[in-house]
Parts: C-alpha cells; structure tokens; sequence
C-alpha cells in the first residue's frame, strides 16, 4: 500500500445506543446463524488501530440499517 492508497470497507456501523430495531435484528440473526456480530463505531476505531492503519470518515449511506463506507489510510 502506498500513502496514497486508501482501503473502502462497505459494513454496518452501530452506534452504541439508541439502534433502530431493523439493524438489531439484523445483528442478532448474525449471531444465531453464524455466531459473528456487527460492530459499533468504537469497535471499528480499536480495530482498525490494531491493523496499523487510521480511520479517516465513515460515510452511513442507510441511515435505518446503519450500512457505511469505512475509509482507511496508512
């Protein structure tokens, strides 16, 4: 990756209160069929600081769903 390249991520960013019940559904029906979750904006940021990359905007393009495009950078 160069300082230039930029890495979109398309995936639902909750907040940490106050979901719409569409995208808690949504979240739970993930962890009954496979035992994953989505990820809230805080999760997002310790993730992405793991991998060594920074989160530069979170564009929620489905406001009901929460269903965003993660921009990362080096």
């Amino acid at each position: 990756m160069s300082s230039e390249s930029r890495i979109l991520i398309d995936e639902v960013v909750l907040p940490n209160v106050d979901v719409y019940w569409h995208a808690a559904v949504t979240d739970i029906t993930m962890a009954i069929l496979f035992g994953g979750k989505e990820q809230t904006r805080k999760q997002w940021d310790n993730l992405v600081k793991q991998s060594g990359l920074r989160l530069v905007q979170i564009h929620t393009y489905s406001p009901s769903l929460y269903s965003s495009i993660i921009v990362l950078e080096l």
